[in-house]
């Protein structure tokens, strides 16, 4: 129940995500009337061969009269073990890919994807200033939004900011750092 809720909600706040499964799936389609048409000449006897050898499988346990059914049947329980089986090696595959690219998240994939998505829609912020005042602000503001602007005023003349900007001639890091850091 719980899986097929965070998949629904997956689902319904994410337009490029339902486009992209539905692109996925149309690919499949193509690629599988590709196959047909362009190989039914080698497909159609192993087809026939396939029918023959379900047949000849099928034939100790149903009478003659029900053997279309059956091979329908038999077929109906390949393609659905087929989908079920594509799905959990996709997911398997996904589930490889986050744990490479975020190694310290084993839970609640689905909250942090939603986390970041509303947070990339977020209204855009511009921010001016500088001292602990930005960094302050920023620490505050990057819960809401990802849209942020930070233009960080570097006025610091004291402390080794103080002999960094006589030394070498260089705009003293403090500030800007602290407003990274924040933002980290």
């Amino acid at each position: 129940m719980v899986r097929s809720y965070r998949l629904r909600r997956l689902l319904k706040r994410s337009s490029s995500l339902r486009k992209g499964l539905a692109v996925f799936v149309l690919s499949q389609l193509s690629l599988l009337f590709g196959v047909i048409l362009g190989y039914r000449q080698i497909l159609i006897p192993i087809m026939r061969g396939a029918t023959n050898a379900t047949e000849t499988a099928l034939s100790g346990f149903v009478p003659k009269t029900n053997m279309d059914v059956a091979i329908h049947f038999v077929a109906l329980v390949l393609l659905a073990s087929g989908l079920y089986l594509s799905f959990v090696s996709i997911r398997l595959v996904m589930n490889s890919i986050l744990t490479t690219l975020n190694p310290g998240l084993t839970t609640g994939r689905v909250d942090v994807y939603f986390q970041r998505e509303q947070l990339s829609n977020g209204p855009r912020v511009a921010s001016l200033g500088g001292g602990t005042g930005l960094s302050t602000l920023l620490r505050g503001i990057k819960q809401h939004t990802s849209n942020i602007t930070a233009i960080v005023t570097v006025t610091d003349d004291g402390g080794s900011s103080g002999r960094l900007t006589q030394d070498k001639q260089m705009k003293p890091p403090g500030d800007i750092r602290n407003c990274m850091v924040a933002l980290a």
